[in-house]
């Protein structure tokens, strides 16, 4: 079987979907995930239904999985940005973690290495 769904949906069908090649996501394409996510969130299956704005802009949560892939490293890379507290996440249920999209884009902002263009 290996890879293999079985014909199962992803939740976020129509999302972009990140490879297997682990790629650091700049703060534009994180963004730019975060935009997707909001606007086709609640649009109707078939294309034909307009997009419901989110609940009182509340921010559509990541699972773990999903904000590893939009970072571009392994679940158990995430898992230990977490543990350390370096990414903080929303306890939805005992076993229901969650991102807030807006979390991965402070992260990036404060994890990004900034040159100068003088010598030291």
């Amino acid at each position: 079987m290996g890879g293999d769904l079985g014909g199962a949906v992803f939740a976020g069908e129509g999302l972009p979907r990140i490879g297997k090649k682990h790629t650091v996501a700049d703060a534009a394409a994180v963004a730019n995930l975060v935009r997707m996510i909001t606007t086709t969130r609640n649009a109707h299956p078939d294309g034909n239904g307009a997009t419901v704005p989110s609940l009182g802009g509340l921010e559509a949560l990541l699972t773990f999985d999903q904000a590893a892939e939009a970072l571009g490293i392994s679940l158990r890379q995430f898992r230990r940005l977490v543990d350390s507290g370096k990414v903080a996440f929303v306890k939805v249920s005992e076993r229901a973690p969650r991102v807030r999209p807006s979390e991965l884009q402070r992260f990036l902002e404060a994890s990004a290495v900034k040159y100068s263009e003088e010598a030291s």
